[in-house]
């Protein structure tokens, strides 16, 4: 789970970095009548390019194709292309609906300089087959999808979850819904405050005199993520930590400056901030 983290992290960094062209439009995207019942990557991916092509004509006119991959899952195709022709280098996150035949473009970003005009130089296609990556639990596996709201949903195993969480069944239900033996909540309050006065014992050189603007618990069958964002004289800081449930230690993964921190006397409320949650809603089993 921790690298799962971090890769979130360093998606973030990178979003930040890339400068967006355009983002989440829909196009009509049929596909003959001839092809077999069961569609294949394959089978859709000329359809799905010919509209990146078509409609984003001005920035990839003449372009070649440097990457591409897919992704199977049960409703839909997910497709990532880079381009590259005399404007620029361009990564394409595109989404195939199995249903209604249509190619959604998630995701239109330059990632940076292209050939220059005139060099010669010639890319052809790189003839890299898609991969396909399909989800599947094992009989004693689960999976938790944490939503918008704070609700969870749980796949798989729900026996093993509900021992894992120290949770009963309860009476008339499948197991989604439970009882709790103790409460998360509270847990996670009294660990990651543990956690808090750690990050402040081994940092003290920044963290001297912080006041803690915003504090978020996010947990796992392994550890309690604790992310807390410290504001003071010295600067604004952003500390990734976590308590380990089985070693019961506190760990810290990342602490960075995030930014100026506040003159003397000056008054800074709670700012609320979200974690960003990536959601996993069906599996291929």
């Amino acid at each position: 789970m921790s690298k799962t983290l971090a890769v979130l992290v360093v998606l973030c960094c990178f979003s930040a970095a890339f400068a967006a062209v355009d983002t989440t439009h829909t196009y009509d995207t049929p596909i003959v009548r001839n092809m077999p019942k069961t569609l294949t990557l394959y089978d859709v991916w000329p359809a799905v390019e010919s509209v990146h092509k078509t409609n984003y004509w001005y920035y990839l006119r003449g372009a070649g194709t440097l990457y591409e991959a897919g992704i199977d899952s049960p409703l839909k195709f997910l497709f990532f292309t880079i381009y590259r022709n005399i404007v620029g280098t361009f990564l394409v996150i595109s989404t195939w609906d199995k249903t209604t035949y249509k190619t959604t473009i998630n995701t239109f970003v330059r990632l940076g300089n292209g050939f220059a005009e005139g060099s010669g130089q010639k890319y052809d296609p790189v003839n890299i087959d898609p991969f396909i990556v399909t989800l599947a639990l094992q009989p004693d596996e689960f999976m938790v999808v944490v939503n918008a709201d704070g609700s969870i949903k749980v796949t798989g195993n729900l026996d093993r979850y509900n021992e894992v969480m120290g949770l009963t069944k309860a009476a008339g239900t499948d197991g989604a819904t439970a009882t709790p033996q103790f409460d998360i909540q509270a847990d996670m309050r009294e660990k990651c405050a543990l956690v808090d006065d750690y990050n402040r014992k081994q940092y003290w050189y920044y963290l001297d005199k912080a006041e803690k603007l915003s504090e978020i618990h996010i947990p796992t069958t392994e550890q309690y993520y604790c992310v807390f964002v410290f504001v003071n004289v010295v600067g604004t800081f952003l500390s990734i930590s976590n308590w380990n449930l089985e070693g019961k230690n506190a760990g810290i993964n990342t602490l960075v400056r995030l930014g100026n921190g506040k003159a003397d006397g000056a008054n800074y409320g709670v700012v609320e901030l979200n974690p960003a949650v990536l959601s996993l809603k069906d599996f291929r089993q």
